[in-house]
């Protein structure tokens, strides 16, 4: 289908879309395939120069994270998903946050689904914002995640309801 697909080292820039301060709720996500242990920025708003500096959707071990950084590890927060994406098929993977500054503000999905998260890092205070356009498969530099694909990426300035997610994940019947 029409799902893009980057190689490892390969990015493409969206310019200004996501460009939100800590205090401002959003929600991020796209259908994603991923390979088995896929490590990097799948959407990242981050500037590696200044401390980490914004956010990013990524996968650790094939399991989602959001990241929203001020300076890291000292102003910021890291949320993880408990499981591991499946690499088997398209799984749609979305985040949302509510703008609170805390690790409890966010909540992670997994084809409608709310997961069980890990809240490693939970000190946000201060500015996330960031001159770095939003890019897909890596942050400000680095090689990326490389081998998974994106489709329906979709950003929100608003944490969307558990509901709303479900039907972006066509989940539930309409």
């Amino acid at each position: 289908g029409p799902a893009l697909r980057l190689a490892t080292g390969t990015t493409v820039d969206l310019g200004s879309l996501g460009d939100i301060e800590s205090d401002e709720p959003f929600s991020v996500g796209a259908w994603v395939q991923v390979t088995d242990n896929v490590d990097g920025a799948l959407l990242s708003r981050t500037e590696v120069a200044h401390g980490y500096r914004g956010w990013d959707l990524s996968m650790k071990g094939s399991r989602a994270q959001l990241q929203i950084i001020s300076t890291w590890n000292q102003d910021a927060l890291r949320v993880i998903a408990r499981g591991a994406v499946s690499s088997e098929g398209w799984h749609h993977v979305f985040v949302t946050y509510d703008g609170s500054r805390k690790a409890k503000g966010v909540r992670i999905y997994y084809d409608g689904r709310p997961q069980g998260v890990y809240e490693e890092v939970d000190s946000l205070r201060g500015s996330i914002r960031t001159k770095t356009p939003l890019r897909l498969n890596r942050r400000s530099t680095g090689e990326g995640a490389g081998g998974e694909a994106l489709h329906d990426i979709r950003f929100y300035r608003r944490a969307l309801t558990t509901p709303e997610v479900q039907v972006l994940a066509r989940r539930i019947e309409i």
